[in-house]
């Protein structure tokens, strides 16, 4: 008589770091008439274990108009964060996202205004730092995809705004919350923007720019 038996293969155990490595299955077939060392077959392959794709988050800052001059002279500071690696970025509850020490000199500021919605909320404190910090539920930047955060700047006088003032910072993931692939690329470019006089040497500005 002639059949068929099933054997099921357990699981293997997940290795304990990347790399590749060679696997054997033995299996045989049980008639019960053929012994099992004639009827047994050996299949080789190999498992590659990869590494997880982390993120990589980067920021970079823009002004709207430079040179500006005054009194009109309004414009908008754009930081935008992107992550350029292979994997999310996860911020969870009210984790600061960026931070950034705005002049403290020759400016005021109106409502800071971001692409994330109420996943990121913005604000600006009495020594003129910008800080924005993620949301109740968290905030996730998808490998790939940007938050951009509108600064509105209203110069007062002529000078030039430099943006992280001297002896300031600023950065995404300050704190280093998120494990990236880097770290070492989370400081936000440097941005200067001129302000000039305006015809009659007038140096107040007047209104808040529309983010």
């Amino acid at each position: 008589n002639s059949g068929t038996n099933t054997r099921s293969v357990s699981t293997l155990a997940a290795p304990g770091s990347t790399g590749t490595y060679d696997i054997t299955v033995k299996a045989y077939a049980d008639d019960g008439c053929t012994d099992r060392v004639s009827n047994t077959f050996v299949l080789t392959d190999a498992l590659v274990v990869a590494a997880p794709s982390s993120p990589d988050l980067t920021v970079s800052k823009a002004a709207s108009a430079n040179p500006v001059t005054l009194p009109s002279a309004n414009f908008n500071w754009v930081l935008t964060i992107t992550n350029g690696g292979g994997g999310p970025a996860v911020f969870g509850n009210s984790v600061t996202v960026l931070s950034d020490s705005l002049p403290q000199s020759g400016a005021t500021y109106g409502s800071v205004s971001n692409s994330a919605g109420s996943s990121l909320t913005c604000s600006i404190n009495g020594s003129q730092v910008l800080t924005c910090t993620s949301g109740s539920s968290g905030l996730n930047i998808a490998a790939g995809n940007s938050v951009t955060i509108t600064v509105p700047v209203v110069p007062s006088a002529a000078g030039t705004l430099q943006n992280p003032r001297s002896g300031g910072t600023c950065a995404v993931d300050p704190n280093t919350v998120v494990t990236e692939s880097s770290d070492a690329n989370n400081a936000c470019t440097s941005s200067s923007v001129t302000v000039n006089a305006g015809p009659a040497g007038g140096s107040t500005s007047r209104g808040t720019p529309t983010p």
